[in-house]
């Protein structure tokens, strides 16, 4: 006997069928979720509303100069879109040039000052700088927070280890802060023998000789190499 099965379908015509079925329960799926997503303002809608929002805030931000001061402190730690505060990396080839700067009264000292700011700011004291966040909005937002809740002097305190970690060695500035301020290097500073051992100069080792010691020193000196003199 012959049975005829009428509208049945092969395997493998099924398969294909059930996978189309499967595309398009997921397109309309996916639609569904575009539409509940959508936002309900256009692009050039968000602008405008970004933009007044941005002239509002900033023109009422010009009564709160303490809260503007949070704020760009805030911007100098983590770093933004519009921000790049970039770390003085204190970089020297000379091992023991690093090793003398790593130990010297001044790192020391601002070292001791800021893990004072790290703890203020809720970071770990392990940390090494206080400067060079992401530049994450998010990360923006916690740190002005948290400066919202220190007193002026402890903020002061960020301001100066923030403006230490990026003043740039070997610049101008450091020279006019240093004279502004009455730094006396003898109070920060003693010759080590990292400094001696890079003098080269035979007449600046004998002048040196000659400050310390005296002209008669000097003078019974002058012909011996600068390894003697040292």
């Amino acid at each position: 006997f012959l049975r005829l099965h009428e509208g049945y379908l092969s395997g493998q015509e099924a398969q294909k069928a059930r996978a189309q079925d499967a595309k398009a329960a997921t397109t309309e799926a996916d639609k569904q979720a575009a539409q509940a997503a959508r936002s309900e303002t256009t692009g050039p809608l968000q602008t405008y509303i970004d933009l007044h929002r941005h002239a509002a805030a900033r023109a009422h931000l010009t009564g709160f100069p303490d809260v503007a001061l949070r704020l760009m402190v805030a911007h100098a730690i983590v770093g933004s879109p519009l921000w790049t505060v970039r770390i003085e990396p204190q970089h020297c080839r000379n091992e023991a040039t690093a090793e003398s700067i790593e130990t010297c009264e001044g790192e020391t000292i601002f070292d001791q000052n800021r893990r004072r700011v790290l703890d203020y700011l809720g970071m770990s004291a392990e940390e090494p700088t206080v400067t060079g966040g992401d530049g994450k909005e998010d990360g923006i937002v916690a740190i002005f927070v948290r400066l919202l809740a220190l007193t002026d002097d402890a903020v002061t305190e960020i301001v100066a280890i923030v403006m230490g970690e990026t003043l740039a060695s070997g610049s101008a500035v450091v020279e006019a802060v240093g004279v502004y301020l009455g730094l006396d290097m003898a109070n920060w500073w003693q010759p080590d023998d990292a400094f001696f051992d890079l003098i080269r100069d035979r007449q600046v080792v004998n002048a040196m000789l000659r400050e310390v010691a005296g002209k008669k020193v000097a003078d019974g000196n002058i012909a011996e190499k600068v390894k003697a003199q040292k």
